[in-house]
């Protein structure tokens, strides 16, 4: 198997979102028109924090997505994501009288002062940030890296599945990539992903992405706890998430359950936005939001009262040129990461 590394831009022909509950895949033709996006469930233990715990079982799920993509000819090809919650990513400074070609090997030396894995056992990629501090003597470059044994355990699989992988993203590097237009500078926010078993936070600093979190949310935790506030079982628990959200008045017994969890949420983007500003000098200027979670009724009131930012939810279609006639996402946000890894995921072999 070659060996793999972690990249920020490339351009593979199909975008795989492996969840830890769901699989989701985009395909964007050479022409930037988005002409086929699949979704099914996975049962929970098939893939965990990144390993594919039951390779037959997510194999069978993966053969079958690809199919109801109904893509002429054979799929060879795709770019696939990572958990955040696997992968580091952040900005570091280093000499700006480095040249291109020592970034590279300087790189790997500081990632295991910044990250908690040692050099040998990471695979990583680094891009130079559009935005530098004037007339600094340091160069501020973003590092993303993960594991390689998750990173390889991912890549085996898929090819045993007869699948060639293109590249391999953090899931808030691809969300990013489908949510940021293309042709507008990149502003001061955070990127608030918020998934069926996982959340995660990402701040965009220096005209890119700067750091990332995770934070104990998930629409899977939010069931459990307002199905033990109810004394319901997990359906009714999950139909009353949907309709009640973050409105108080519509459910009065499910709101206590619900909103105790997203007061993390607000609590973790208020200390973002405080570490931001005294890491970089300024704060973020607003929330932006992504997955499933990003649907939750009256979640942007909410954080702003909470946060005193704006949050608003993302567009994943805003880089794309058009979609196929008989194309239709009927929740596009929650298939950011998707897209995004369907339109400038990661080369592969570095």
């Amino acid at each position: 198997m070659p060996q793999p590394s972690l990249s920020i831009t490339s351009k593979p022909p199909i975008g795989l979102d492996l969840g830890e509950l769901s699989m989701k895949a985009v395909w964007i033709d050479s022409r930037g028109i988005l002409q086929a996006s699949a979704e099914l469930p996975v049962e929970p233990g098939v893939y965990e924090r990144g390993i594919i715990r039951d390779p037959t079982a997510a194999r069978g799920v993966l053969t079958a997505l690809l199919a109801k993509l109904r893509i002429p000819g054979r799929v060879s090809e795709v770019t696939v994501s990572i958990p955040e919650s696997k992968g580091f990513l952040k900005i570091i400074e280093l000499p700006r009288g480095l040249k291109p070609k020592e970034i590279g090997p300087t790189v790997r030396d500081e990632i295991q002062h910044h990250f908690p894995v040692k050099k040998d056992e990471v695979v990583f990629d680094w891009q130079i940030a559009p935005i530098q501090k004037p007339e600094s003597e340091l160069v501020s470059v973003l590092i993303a890296a993960a594991p390689r044994s998750v990173v390889e355990g991912v890549v085996s699989f898929l090819e045993g599945s007869g699948l060639r992988v293109r590249g391999v993203s953090i899931e808030t590097v691809a969300a990013a990539n489908a949510l940021q237009p293309v042709e507008a500078p990149w502003q001061p926010s955070i990127l608030a992903d918020l998934g069926a078993s996982r959340t995660s936070l990402a701040l965009v600093a220096f005209g890119t992405l700067a750091m990332s979190v995770s934070v104990p949310l998930s629409g899977e935790l939010i069931t459990r706890e307002v199905a033990a506030a109810l004394g319901t079982g997990k359906d009714e628990a999950e139909k009353q998430k949907i309709s009640c959200g973050l409105d108080e008045r519509a459910c009065p017994k499910a709101y206590p359950a619900i909103e105790s969890l997203f007061a993390e949420l607000a609590r973790s983007i208020s200390e973002l936005s405080a570490w931001s500003q005294r890491a970089y000098g300024e704060r973020p200027k607003k929330v932006i939001l992504s997955g499933g979670g990003a649907l939750t009724k009256k979640l942007p009131e909410y954080l702003l009262e909470k946060t005193g930012l704006p949050a608003e939810v993302g567009n994943p279609l805003v880089n794309i040129k058009s979609t196929a006639k008989n194309e239709v996402i009927g929740e596009p946000i929650r298939f950011a990461t998707a897209v995004g890894l369907a339109l400038s995921g990661a080369a592969f072999g570095h």
